[in-house]
């Protein structure tokens, strides 16, 4: 990734320039003052994918979305709600608003062509809000609010299904987002759903299981599991649920796993994040409560410690507590239960393995990250940040940087071959963000 020259280098270049077009300035009298130099730019582009799932998290899946979903299954970009060219896109942070404290205005207004997009006003790559790994895919709300998706599903290598759409593309559409404008978006395993701007929830991807088929309603978060969805209901405070495991642990013994995973809360809960087979949200007081699929203890287990966050993965689940601690539950085949010692400001659950953000110093903006668990693929292995949000899946992970850049690793750094398998081949392109 290019570096972009300063602003600093940018101005003195101006600077130059018009020094050799103008006259040498008048100087003020003594004691005159020049105030025109003092304005900001107020404009404010910002999502919290608050929440739950870290995506949240993103899956944050805290947001974070574990978006994880996995099963050994081993698991488009639409410009129409993009920037004006025309017009400067309203990110810029540090006193002017940008996500996440983040300066992603480039300055050039048109003088400078170090974009693709002269006059625009952005940093190329610069100023994704939120991102959540998927299964075999990856989505992200750029700075527009539009969501780029990129890996399985995007019909590169086949039609997109929409039913059995499993070996040997998995091309389900799940890389295929609508145009409008987002504040969360949530990957899951053949399936995505994201909130817009007016609350209201879209899917696409694999609707076999209806995981596709939302409840109506306003919400403020969201987040896709293996099979299913789940997303707080803003008028009732309940988390709706739908898809797979909607009626019940009556079949949870294989795919889908319908272990009631999708059941409605009976209670006011928040912070939702669903996972490969189970469900997990937070009451009022901050105590997780879980159902679905409890084969690894993943519901039974639950920690009793008031909760700020929490991710669930494929077989497990980890949150935060108030003092930012990493608490988990459930599987434990790779060592994904033993998190590192310290403070965290988020936490993302995958399939064998799990991530988070260590708490940022005062004054600063985000922190490294730290992983645990299956490295297999080098998902265990995270580039050095600072990182405001991470999402984890089955076998990759991506993050966005305090720049507003986004950077993704484990399988799948490369383009798709189109052979991606799950339980086999697992490079799709889901870490190779646009």
């Amino acid at each position: 990734m290019s570096r972009h020259p300063s602003r600093l280098t940018l101005w003195l270049a101006l600077a130059l320039l018009l020094g050799s077009c103008y006259p040498t300035a008048v100087q003020p009298a003594d004691g005159a003052t020049d105030d025109d130099d003092e304005g900001g730019d107020d404009d404010s582009a910002g999502d919290d994918d608050s929440a739950g799932d870290d995506d949240s998290a993103g899956d944050d899946d805290s947001a974070g979305d574990d978006d994880s979903a996995g099963d050994d299954d081993s698991a488009g970009d639409d410009d129409s709600a993009g920037d004006d060219d025309t017009e400067p896109v309203p990110l810029d942070g540090d006193g002017d608003g940008s996500p996440f404290g983040v300066d992603c205005d480039d300055n050039n207004e048109g003088l400078f062509p170090y974009d693709s997009f002269p006059g625009d006003g952005v940093i190329d790559g610069c100023g994704w809000q939120q991102v959540s790994a998927g299964l075999l895919h990856t989505c992200a709300i750029n700075s527009a609010g539009s969501i780029e998706c990129w890996g399985a599903g995007t019909g590169q290598f086949g039609s997109l299904s929409s039913g059995d759409c499993f070996a040997p593309s998995y091309e389900c559409g799940q890389a295929s987002p609508p145009a409008g404008t987002f504040v969360q978006v949530s990957a899951g395993g053949y399936h995505s759903c994201a909130i817009d701007t007016a609350g209201q929830v879209q899917c696409w991807g694999q609707p076999e299981y209806n995981q596709t088929h939302p409840t109506l309603g306003l919400f403020s978060q969201i987040s896709a599991g293996r099979y299913h969805t789940c997303a707080s209901n803003i008028a009732t405070g309940y988390v709706d649920c739908w898809g797979a495991g909607a009626q019940g642990p009556a079949i949870c013994s294989s795919a889908p796993y319908d272990c009631g995973q999708s059941l409605t809360s009976p209670t006011p809960l928040a912070a939702v994040s669903a996972g490969g087979y189970h469900t997990c949200a937070l009451d009022p007081d901050g105590v997780a409560q879980c159902w679905g699929n409890d084969n690894s203890f993943q519901v039974s287990a639950v920690t009793d410690i008031p909760l700020t966050q929490l991710s669930a993965g494929r077989w497990h689940t980890c949150g935060l507590t108030f003092g930012g601690q990493i608490q988990c539950w459930g599987s434990n085949g790779s060592d994904q239960l033993f998190p590192p010692p310290g403070s965290f400001d988020q936490v993302s659950a995958g399939s064998f393995h799990s991530c988070a953000i260590v708490a940022a110093d005062v004054g600063a903006a985000g922190g490294a990250v730290e992983c645990w668990g299956n490295d297999t693929w080098g998902q265990a292995s995270p580039p050095a940040g600072p990182f405001v949000q991470i999402s984890s899946s089955d076998t990759h992970n991506c993050a966005i940087g305090s720049d507003g850049l986004m950077v993704c690793w484990g399988a799948g750094t490369g383009p798709s071959t189109g052979a991606c398998t799950p339980g086999g081949s697992v490079d799709c392109g889901q870490a190779n963000p646009p």
